[in-house]
């Protein structure tokens, strides 16, 4: 069953839709293509959730009229750097520049990228948290929750280990080893 396949810069995920009490799934499929998101629904109804996934795929390559091949995404569907969209890098370098600073803005913003980097160690991200947070950041925190959650990735694949190692010394010493 494939649910993640890829062309060029565009980022194809088959997203089936759970209908009637997991018993029928919705074919649907959202493409990131560079600055812009396409989501395609109602691709027809399949009995299992596999078919649903698959019906997502094959309609991407029907749709690209053949002049779209697809391959799955390499390291088994984990995100390169160079498959973020333009907005996602923004927000993330954004809040990454505001989680450096020291205003309680600071320390919010910091708890919630530090719960994507390692929430065991870090602590996870208390909703709560979010009543605090100002507009402008709080629109790239759900960006970046996006980014997050269709990398399938960690911030240091992405090429932003040194960045977050920095909030951790920042934020939690404790956490980093006496040399």
């Amino acid at each position: 069953m494939k649910r993640f396949a890829e062309y060029e810069r565009w980022v194809i995920e088959a997203s089936p839709t759970i209908l009637t009490k997991h018993r029928l799934f919705r074919s649907g499929v959202i493409v990131d293509a560079a600055t812009s998101r396409f989501v395609f629904h109602c691709l027809g109804n399949r009995v299992f959730r596999a078919q649903a996934y698959e019906r997502g795929v094959e309609w991407a390559t029907i749709a690209g009229k053949g002049r779209m091949p697809l391959r799955p995404l390499p390291n088994g569907g984990i995100m390169r750097p160079d498959q973020m969209l333009e907005g996602e890098q923004q927000a993330l370098e954004k809040l990454l520049k505001v989680a450096s600073g020291d205003t309680e803005q600071s320390r919010k913003v910091a708890d919630f990228l530090l719960a994507w980097w390692n929430a065991g160690k870090c602590g996870g991200y208390d909703l709560t948290t979010a009543w605090g947070i100002d507009d402008e950041n709080m629109v790239a925190m759900t960006t970046v929750f996006k980014l997050a959650s269709r990398s399938h990735s960690y911030p240091n694949t992405l090429g932003y280990g040194e960045q977050f190692e920095a909030l951790v010394r920042d934020w939690h010493p404790e956490l980093v080893p006496d040399d």
